[in-house]
């Protein structure tokens, strides 16, 4: 292999490494396990997932082990999905409903085929899902993941709740073990600059907490990871309700649209405007965006109700008391060396 050839991978090995950071697998239970297992077209480590590299008009193996583990036959549903931006700015592969994102060339959904798996008890195999990659190739980076579900642990759940008579049981909410992992293809192993677009913020009540909203694409073929999110938020009517907040390690999938949802903790709001400046940086990117929120009297009111009263301006609370205590040495110097000086006229 050739020295470029050599600088390539590493380079794009630490780029999966760095992807393994924010789209560890998640499991919600332990009825079965799933393994990736690499292939040829493999970068780095398949262990938290498939990053390969791609040609036109070809088909690939995503290849994994799957093991049953529990003394029963266990159904396992294996659906592909598309890689989503989560409100806290982190890479999501939960949602087999989710609409593609801005831009995006294929759905990679559309490339692949949900299948289902029945495991003997403790049985382990490997198997795999085909993925095509039309003859137009592929242009940045199509992120998608598969997303591994047991259809016997619902349907187990269901039982249990059926069997039961009380309101409470037949109210109660269905968990059941799911594996995600991303697979993401790569033709050209240029990488391109995000470009990111911010909408207009809004300071809106979820679940009585005050929450700024601000939604937020990515048009490109291509993730911003690793990086981070600082926001200052300026009032000029009143100092007391500016703030910054920076958000560490945040990652924003190729194509993906989101609202990044933080909660907002200054008050009491004034109605009038609050100037908004953004700052993403990464390594290799630094973008900065200015809103403007304006917040009615009607949002205020109702907003306030959540937030916290007028703070103490504790400054001013210690300037009173270093003047009263100095006034107070003072009228105490002056008694004592008038009771002294009046003392000593008497002898």
């Amino acid at each position: 292999m050739s020295h470029w050839k050599r600088t390539v991978v590493l380079v794009f090995s630490l780029i999966f490494c760095l992807w393994r950071l924010s789209n560890i697998a998640s499991a919600a239970g332990s009825t079965f396990t799933v393994v990736p297992k690499g292939s040829n077209n493999q970068i780095g480590s398949p262990q938290q997932g498939w990053y390969l590299r791609v040609q036109p008009n070809t088909d690939y193996q995503l290849k994994f082990q799957l093991g049953n583990a529990t003394n029963t036959t266990n159904v396992i549903e294996v659906t592909p999905v598309i890689t989503q931006t989560s409100p806290s700015l982190q890479l999501s592969l939960n949602n087999p409903q989710a609409a593609p994102g801005p831009k995006s060339q294929y759905d990679f959904r559309m490339l692949t085929q949900s299948k289902v798996i029945t495991l003997k008890p403790q049985q382990i195999v490997t198997d795999s899902i085909t993925v095509h990659v039309p003859a137009t190739g592929v242009q940045g980076i199509v992120m998608g993941g598969v997303l591994f579900r047991s259809q016997s642990d619902v349907q187990n759940q269901l039982n249990r709740l059926k069997s039961k008579k009380n309101t409470q049981a037949q109210s109660s909410t269905i968990s059941t073990a799911a594996i995600s992992y991303g697979a993401y293809l790569q033709q050209d192993m240029t990488r391109l600059l995000v470009h990111l677009k911010l909408d207009a913020p809004q300071l809106t009540l979820n679940n009585q907490q005050p929450i700024l909203s601000t939604p937020l694409k990515n048009t490109t073929a291509y993730p911003f990871l690793q990086g981070k999110v600082t926001l200052a938020v300026t009032n000029q009517q009143n100092r007391a309700l500016n703030f910054q907040q920076t958000v560490d390690n945040i990652n924003i999938a190729a194509n993906s649209s989101t609202n990044w949802n933080i909660p907002w903790q200054k008050g009491p709001l004034l109605a009038g405007k609050y100037y908004l400046k953004y700052t993403f940086t990464n390594p290799r990117m630094h973008y900065v965006f200015k809103k403007t929120l304006i917040l009615s009297q009607t949002d205020v009111d109702k907003l306030n109700k959540y937030l916290p009263k007028s703070q103490r301006n504790y400054w001013i609370m210690l300037t009173v008391i270093v003047i009263v205590v100095a006034a107070l040495l003072i009228l105490l110097t002056f008694l004592v060396y008038h009771y002294g000086l009046h003392k000593a006229r008497s002898k």
